[in-house]
């Protein structure tokens, strides 16, 4: 296990942090909070993370999933009932690709599915959407489910 310690003295987000995912290759943490903040940090020296960038959501950001396929792509999920697909490179600002709004709920949690092309939005804890997330086609959704899980 390695531990990442992000705050004092490094900076740290103005609310409490509600989701974070490490990049498949554990050089990259994303951390969403509930001010709407998403931060992405370096994490090549776990005892001295750097933030690379931010962006953010009009509302919490309750879920961030980075995709299997692609390093440079992140899906974020708020409290609006949004759920985004960012570009997020090392030396540009990160770029919004893909909104998949209209959930009827908050999206709670978010998980890329191995093809790296659907996402699986839990909506309020009760059920889980899915997309297609590239041409944002809506597919179906999955009734009683509570968590997301992935592999």
């Amino acid at each position: 296990m390695v531990r990442v310690t992000v705050g004092p003295p490094s900076p740290a987000h103005a609310a409490p942090v509600s989701c974070v995912a490490f990049r498949a290759d554990g050089r990259r943490l994303a951390s969403g909070s509930t001010d709407g903040s998403v931060w992405v940090w370096d994490t090549s020296d776990p005892h001295r993370p750097v933030r690379l960038t931010d962006f953010g959501h009009r509302a919490a950001v309750a879920a961030v999933s980075w995709n299997p396929g692609a390093a440079d792509l992140l899906a974020t999920g708020s409290a609006d009932g949004t759920a985004s697909v960012w570009r997020v490179v090392d030396d540009r600002p990160p770029s919004r690709m893909k909104a998949l709004p209209g959930h009827p709920g908050a999206v709670a949690a978010i998980s890329w599915m191995p093809d790296g092309q659907h996402l699986l939005c839990l909506i309020g804890g009760a059920r889980a959407a899915v997309w297609n997330a590239f041409d944002e086609s809506y597919l179906g959704e999955l009734d009683d489910c509570v968590r997301l899980d992935v592999s």
